[in-house]
Order: structure tokens, then C-alpha cells, then sequence
């Protein structure tokens, strides 16, 4: 059973954990391919002065890391960040982790300190990866106040973790739905390699004084405020706006309610009687299918309508039948229908309908015939199969005797004639058998 470890806490802080519609490999090439510029950007407190880009080496452990020293600006002041990256697992498009750690900061209370991420990229369902971010805070002593700054760097790595989901999704956009592995490595670059890793030098820690805090705090504050004064102002304009729409929306499907209302009845009273006259045929025309067995082998042609009105010789002879026989599409099944003899709209479509019934009985007598034709000649195959198995068991019978039993009798009189019948029997059979062939 293979195992994949997404959960580090306790000895992580677990700040982020979203799902997003692209393969692991992809959001992988996405976060540290040598294009992309995604980590590289995010800096606590600092702002990314230069993007370096930098191969990978590998480690004594057997892992893929790289250290490099990122030009940044603090506070309009030029300093370094030093960042080393480390992929601890690579399993091909199923389950990456790898830490982002940067160093040093000391704010005005507390140790120096670094932070370290852990991101974890594993396979979901459907093509989809779930990413998980962690971050720690290592103290280079202990101190009182080393609390409060984990406290104060686990907002700045929120802030800081939100920015990085924006960018991922931003990546995956970019990505595209197909091909969607290829097009990362083709956009973000693939993981280059160096056997002689450039060694880094240390750099000095980055100080945070009052000032610093105070502006940080202040600019929290300023940014909270101002976005409650937004949504303050937006919330009751929307629900206003929202509210008119409603109403409108309201009036304007009433209105078309009433409408459909009056228009429902005007038509209800106008197809009542053409609805009833439809159903009646079309009742008559079922009955024609189903009723009499003898209908669902043949529709009913000339000769069954003769049949049926010659039993009555007045009927037959009569002046009606003779103008009926001129207009009925039964009789004239070649010739086009002249609806215009019929009175009134009700008798038309009670014609037209039974035209239509007539016309599916037909389809069906027809696909029925196919059917039965089918039928017929599959069971012709089957005969002739079996006819043809079983010669070839008898020919088969025949070699076995002749080989193994005729060849071991003696010439006796009493023998000969039944000998004499089996090789007839035999030669019969294989020659039919061979006619089949």
C-alpha cells in the first residue's frame, strides 16, 4: 500500500488547503519550474527587488535543493533574503512536497528567526490536485516575546499564503484544460540540474524596528477600515438595487401570467371538440392494431375493405359508397388527399388523423415483414449448420473405423457385408460433406 503524508501539524501550522482543477505535475512546473516567478515574488514585510533564476543540486540525502540570495527592498533600504528550496518527494504527477525557507528577520522584541514552508501537492479526483501550505517559525533563542512574534508572523504568512493561492490560480488559468502537463513545462520551464552548486553566503538579518511595526499595524488597520467603509457603502446600494429588480421582475412575470391565463381559455374553448374527435380516432386507429390479432401480421388493404363492405351488396352498390371509393386515401392510396370534401374542420382532422394511423400500420406490417424474412433465413442458416456438424462428426466416426477397426478384420464372409455397408455409409457422407464445402 502506498502511503502520502498530507498531514505535518503539530509540528506545522496548517494556513492553507484548497483544491484546484489541474493535474500535481502542472501546479508543480507551476511553483518551481525555472520560469516561474510565482515563490520568488513572495517576501515577508519585503519586496522582490530582482528574479534570479537558479538550477537545482543535489543533496547528500538524495533531494533536490537550491539556496540563493534574493535582492529585496525594505523600508526604501536595498537588503538580501536568503531562500533555500528543498523537494523532499517527487512521485510523478501524484504527490510532490518541498519547503520554501527564508531568512533572517528580527523583529524589535524576540529572536532572529527564519520562516520555513512546507507545501504539499497531491493527486485529487477527476485531473485535480489539493495543495496544502504550512509554515513554521525557528527561533535562534529563546525569548519571552518569541510567542507574540509567531503570533505576528502567522498573520504576515496569511496575508502572505493568499497571495500565493491567487497566483496558483492565476497559473492554472493560464494553464488551460487540455494538455494541461505540457503546456505548464512549457510555460513555467522544466527543473534544470547543476552538478557544481554555487555556494551562498550568509546574509545579515534583516532588522524590523518600531517604525516599522507601527506602519505595518497601521497599515492593517487603515486597510480593514477602508474595507468596511466600502462594504458599508456597497451592501445597502445592492440590496436597493436587488429589491427594484425583484419588483420588476415581479410585475413584468404577473403580467405574463395574466396574459397566458386569458389566451388558455380563448384556446381551451376553441380545441375542445377537435381534441375529443382526435382522441376518438385515435382510439379507433389503436383498436385496428390491437384488437384483432390478424391485424399486427397485415394492415388493411383494398381487398380487406372490399371484403368487409361486400358482405352488405346494398351498401357496395350504393350511390355514397361509389363517391366514397373516388375520395378515400384507401382507395387512392397514389393519389394526393382532397381534404376539401369533407364538412367542416372536425371532420378534416378526424380524416387526417386516421390517414396517419393508417400510414403507422402500414410502417409496421412492413418492418414486421423484414423481421419475419430475417427470421426465415437465420433459421435456414442454423439448419444448415447443424446438417453440416453433424457429417463432419459422422466423417470423423468414419476415419476412427476405418483406421483403427475395419483395417483389423479378417476377410470372412460373415464380416464382409457389413464391412461393405459401413465403407458405402462412409464414402456418402464424405461426399455430400464435400458438396457442402
Amino acid at each position: 500500500m502506498i502511503k502520502h503524508r498530507v498531514n505535518f501539524t503539530p509540528d506545522y501550522n496548517l494556513i492553507s488547503d484548497r483544491t484546484y482543477p489541474a493535474p500535481p505535475k502542472a501546479i508543480f512546473h507551476a511553483l518551481l519550474g525555472d520560469n516561474s516567478v510565482v515563490f520568488r515574488s513572495q517576501l515577508s514585510f519585503a519586496s522582490t527587488k530582482y528574479f534570479l533564476q537558479k538550477p537545482w543540486a543535489t543533496s547528500s540525502k538524495g533531494t533536490l535543493y537550491r539556496d540563493f540570495n534574493v535582492p529585496a527592498m525594505y523600508d526604501g533600504k536595498d537588503c538580501f533574503v536568503q531562500v533555500r528550496q528543498e523537494i523532499d518527494n517527487m512521485e510523478d504527477n501524484t504527490y510532490y512536497t518541498f519547503t520554501h525557507e527564508m531568512s533572517k528577520f528580527e523583529l524589535l522584541l524576540g529572536s532572529p528567526y527564519k520562516t520555513v514552508f512546507k507545501i504539499v501537492i497531491v493527486e485529487h479526483i477527476s485531473k485535480r490536485s489539493k495543495v496544502f501550505v504550512y509554515s513554521k517559525t525557528y527561533f535562534d533563542r529563546l525569548s519571552v516575546w518569541n510567542p507574540l512574534v509567531i503570533r505576528l508572523n502567522n498573520q504576515v504568512d496569511v496575508n502572505k499564503v493568499r497571495k500565493l493561492e491567487k497566483s496558483i490560480s492565476e497559473a492554472v488559468k493560464e494553464i488551460g484544460t487540455h494538455g494541461m502537463i505540457v503546456r505548464a513545462i512549457y510555460l513555467y520551464g522544466k527543473l534544470s540540474h547543476t552538478s557544481k552548486p554555487e555556494a551562498v553566503t550568509s546574509t545579515s538579518v534583516i532588522k524590523f524596528g518600531i517604525v516599522s511595526l507601527f506602519k505595518l499595524g497601521l497599515g492593517k488597520a487603515f486597510s480593514k477600515a477602508y474595507s468596511f467603509a466600502v462594504k458599508s457603502f456597497i451592501k445597502p446600494f445592492q440590496l436597493v438595487v436587488l429589491l427594484l429588480k425583484s419588483l420588476r421582475m415581479n410585475v413584468f412575470l404577473v403580467f405574463i401570467i395574466v396574459l397566458l391565463s386569458f389566451l388558455n381559455l380563448f384556446l381551451a374553448g376553441k380545441t375542445a371538440t377537435s381534441y375529443w374527435n382526435t382522441r376518438s380516432a385515435s382510439k379507433l386507429a389503436q383498436e385496428y392494431v390491437t384488437k384483432e390479432p390478424r391485424m399486427l401480421q397485415r394492415s388493411v388493404y383494398l381487398k380487406d375493405l372490399e371484403s368487409i363492405l361486400n358482405e352488405n351488396i346494398s351498401i357496395a352498390e350504393s350511390r355514397p359508397f361509389s363517391l366514397f371509393k373516388q375520395n378515400s386515401f384507401i382507395f387512392n392510396l397514389d393519389a394526393d388527399s382532397d381534404w376539401s370534401n369533407y364538412f367542416g374542420s372536425n371532420a378534416r382532422d378526424v380524416a387526417r388523423s386516421l390517414k396517419s394511423s393508417f400510414q403507422d400500420i402500414g410502417i409496421k406490417r412492413h418492418e414486421l415483414l423484414v423481421k419475419l424474412k430475417i427470421l426465415k433465413s437465420m433459421e435456414e442458416e442454423i439448419i444448415q449448420a447443424e446438417w453440416q456438424n453433424w457429417l463432419m462428426s459422422e466423417a470423423q466416426k468414419c476415419d476412427y473405423v476405418m483406421d483403427n477397426v475395419v483395417g483389423q478384420i479378417d476377410e470372412v464372409d460373415n464380416y464382409q457385408e457389413g464391412v461393405d455397408n459401413i465403407i458405402e455409409y462412409c464414402h456418402e457422407c464424405k461426399k455430400i460433406l464435400a458438396n457442402l464445402v
